[in-house]
């Protein structure tokens, strides 16, 4: 979405070792913590961390707060869509998840497509004239 390509730009720039955790947060809030303190816990990434979060209105109009700051977090990452450094997580530097997923249907569609069409070509192709 338009959000998550807008934050993978603030990614691409954090130095290396630093963890970050980006996730929306509700209907109209988009949230990324980021640090190297940052850690993950079985399904919790928790920290002390700063923060950038993106406020749209709920109209969706041109409304947009950022706002920025320090705070406590905990996220269990078992609901939702979190993008993270962590394993497991689809991640913002890369930015491969939904890519690779669509590359693996449309290689899948086109391999089902061909067998299909070899299937109801070819015995038209040995029939007895």
């Amino acid at each position: 979405s338009l959000y998550v390509d807008y934050f993978r730009g603030f990614v691409s720039k954090l130095p290396p070792g630093c963890h970050y955790l980006f996730y929306r947060d509700s209907q109209y809030s988009y949230t990324m913590y980021f640090s190297v303190d940052i850690q993950k816990s079985g399904n919790v990434i928790s920290g002390y961390a700063p923060f950038y979060r993106l406020t749209l209105s709920n109209n969706y109009n041109n409304d947009i707060r950022f706002s920025t700051g320090m705070e406590n977090f905990s996220e269990n990452i078992t609901t939702g869509m979190y993008y993270s450094d962590f394993s497991g997580l689809p991640d913002l530097r890369t930015g491969g998840y939904y890519e690779t997923l669509s590359l693996i249907f449309t290689l899948c569609f086109i391999f089902l497509f061909a067998l299909l069409f070899i299937m109801f070509r070819l015995p038209k192709h040995y029939r007895l004239r």
